[in-house]
């Protein structure tokens, strides 16, 4: 649940759907959802009010491993990974560097400081994604531990985000 606060800006909470390719997925095929958000966000001028973006994507494996997506905006990640710390969650939140096109990207192209919290070993074995896409992708591989984990770090990121957001959001 999200606790009732007093903040200096407006949270959303955005469900992107469409991000599967209907060709071949690339950068001009897939984030269907996302990037028609950012176009429209663009086009009434109001992406300008957007101070971050951060997109929670596969955080409910139960063996969770967040690794740091690389082309995710630097300060964003820093507070967040030291939030993680903090709550005693590091062991979750790993510097291994990975790229990955996400929903954040259509984001990051508008200069909207954005950052992918995102499990890209979903399934319990060394092979990455073993579950994801397939008839083994059901609810009972949801962790109720694993998303309040993420749930509990980006509420505790939350304040300094906004504290952090400056009008010169590309800094």
């Amino acid at each position: 649940m999200l606790p009732a606060r007093k903040n200096p800006a407006t949270i959303w909470l955005v469900f992107f759907d469409g991000e599967e390719a209907l060709a071949s997925y690339s950068n001009s095929d897939g984030l269907h959802g996302s990037t028609y958000m950012a176009d429209q966000l663009s086009k009434s001028g109001e992406i300008a009010k957007v101070k971050a973006m951060i997109l929670l994507d596969m955080v409910g494996d139960a063996h969770l491993s967040i690794e740091a997506e690389s082309r995710s905006t630097k300060w964003l990640r820093k507070i967040v990974w030291e939030n993680a710390g903090k709550l005693g969650h590091a062991a979750y939140f790993t510097s291994n560097p990975t790229r990955i096109l996400d929903d954040h990207v259509p984001f990051l192209d508008r200069g909207v400081p954005s950052l992918d919290i995102i499990d890209f070993h979903y399934g319990p074995g060394s092979k990455t994604n073993e579950y994801w896409h397939s008839p083994e992708d059901t609810l009972d591989k949801v962790s109720p531990r694993s998303l309040k984990i993420v749930g509990d770090v980006v509420l505790e990121s939350l304040p300094e985000i906004i504290k952090r957001s400056k009008p010169d959001r590309r800094r």
